[in-house]
Parts: structure tokens; C-alpha cells; sequence
């Protein structure tokens, strides 16, 4: 079955995501103060850690193997977002 999953993301260089394999990322918003993610999956495939990074504007990146989800503004900062590809 296809749904569409919402998993809350910390403030931090790198994190571990457990998702259903093959899941789409769709949009990163903050939402009550928090950075999430929305995904399509297909909730019956088997979970795999995909890791999400978080930057901040102005500081070093690095993001081989990772694509860009987008940008938020939570208070005075802006995060930029990328997860790891499958």
C-alpha cells in the first residue's frame, strides 16, 4: 500500500532515517517548530537507513551520493537539506 510518511529531523550535520526501501522523498517543511519529512512509500517494503544531512547557510557541505530536498527558515536560521540516495 502507497502512503505518504512524515518523520520529524533533528538539527546536526548527519542523521540515520529508517524508511521503506524504494521511498520518494517528496517535501521538507517546518512544521510547529520542527523540520520534517514527507515521503511516498510503499509501507510493506522492508525499512533502510538512509542518511539525511543538515547545513546551514554559510557553513562547509559535503553531499556526494546525497540529493537536495530543499530549504527551510526555522526562526532566525536557514537549513538545507539532502538525503542519502538509495
Amino acid at each position: 500500500m502507497t502512503t505518504i510518511y512524515k518523520y520529524a529531523l533533528s538539527i546536526g550535520d548527519q542523521q540515520l532515517v529508517f524508511m521503506p526501501q524504494g521511498a520518494k522523498t517528496l517535501c521538507v517543511q517546518v512544521q510547529d517548530g520542527h523540520i520534517c519529512l514527507w515521503c511516498e512509500v510503499v509501507s510493506v517494503n522492508p525499512p533502510v537507513p538512509r542518511t539525511v544531512r543538515v547545513f546551514g547557510t554559510g557553513h562547509p557541505i559535503w553531499t556526494e551520493a546525497h540529493s537536495y530536498i530543499g530549504t527551510v527558515q526555522q526562526g532566525g536560521f536557514v537549513w538545507h537539506i539532502y538525503i542519502s540516495d538509495e
